[in-house]
């Protein structure tokens, strides 16, 4: 298949932000948005509480969508429903009326399995509607995502300014960073595959316990940051009654949780790269004041 233009759902998110400086504007065919903002690169499809117009249609036919519509937190319990579900029922039914060749939807690791986690049934659902759509997909169930302007970065930098990286719990839970442009290169390779793909994949880093994570990162960076474990009950308290606590507790669950996989050999010719790989490429992409990192 020969590379086709895209549509970017979510484009002034973290993962569309990141993907639209990957690739030639004259590739995108338009963006799907909440918010209609004039720099953004071709047609712009607004989505509101009754669906999206499916205005200038034929400009998305033959066309790649990448859904990055979705996430873990919210004001309102039925929050992550519209944002992980409803939108994507609203996705699917603008890419049938306009012809879109495939979906690439950025979904979770850990979603699938049995589970009370909000999150994970929300996203779960948000894979059955575009199963049930009969579109050509790719669902990519992928671990942290880090680089660039993650939430992870804001966090960090923070607990480096005080001085203290306070961990929630004893921080012996694993992630599974991805550094993001793996992530975008592999969304890229997906969406020019021939052929059918009906797909679901699973794109996860390196194990690593969260605690040895952040000191590593902290070595690399060269900062004097004291890392202590703290008891979960006050992470808790805040994530109920902050409107923006530092974890939600979706977030804190989905951590703790210790959900881990083999490490990904291989997705359309892409792996994620190691953590001390991550880890540099993280580094490399913070402020300078922040401190020197280690050669």
């Amino acid at each position: 298949m020969s590379a086709p233009r895209i549509i970017v759902a979510g484009a002034t998110g973290y993962l569309g932000t990141r993907l639209r400086r990957q690739v030639p504007v004259d590739r995108i065919a338009g963006v799907v948005v909440r918010r209609l903002l004039p720099e953004l690169p071709g047609v712009k499809w607004a989505m509101g509480p009754a669906g999206i117009e499916p205005i200038n249609g034929e400009a998305a036919e033959d066309c790649v969508l990448f859904h990055f519509i979705g996430g873990g937190r919210g004001r309102r319990s039925r929050d992550l429903y519209d944002l992980n579900v409803r939108s994507t029922e609203m996705l699917c039914d603008f890419a049938k009326a306009c012809g879109v060749r495939r979906i690439v939807y950025m979904s979770g690791f850990g979603v699938g399995g049995e589970t009370s986690s909000a999150y994970f049934q929300a996203k779960a659902e948000a894979e059955a509607v575009i199963k049930a759509s009969g579109i050509d997909h790719a669902i990519m169930r992928c671990s942290y995502v880090l680089g660039g302007d993650d939430e992870f970065k804001a966090w960090l930098l923070s607990e480096i300014a005080g001085g203290v990286a306070h961990l929630p719990g004893g921080g012996e839970y694993r992630i599974q960073p991805v550094y993001i442009d793996d992530l975008m290169r592999c969304f890229l390779a997906l969406a020019e595959k021939d052929g059918r793909l009906d797909a679901t994949y699973d794109f996860i880093g390196e194990p690593i316990a969260f605690k040895d994570f952040v000191a590593r990162l902290l070595a690399r960076i060269g900062a004097d940051t004291r890392i202590e474990t703290a008891p979960i009950e006050p992470f808790v308290r805040e994530a109920v009654r902050l409107a923006i606590p530092t974890f939600s507790l979706e977030e804190l669950g989905i951590l703790l949780c210790d959900i881990v996989g083999p490490w990904t050999v291989d997705v359309a010719g892409f792996r994620p790269r190691s953590v001390d790989e991550a880890i540099a490429a993280i580094v490399a992409e913070l402020p300078e004041e922040t401190g020197r990192p280690v050669r």
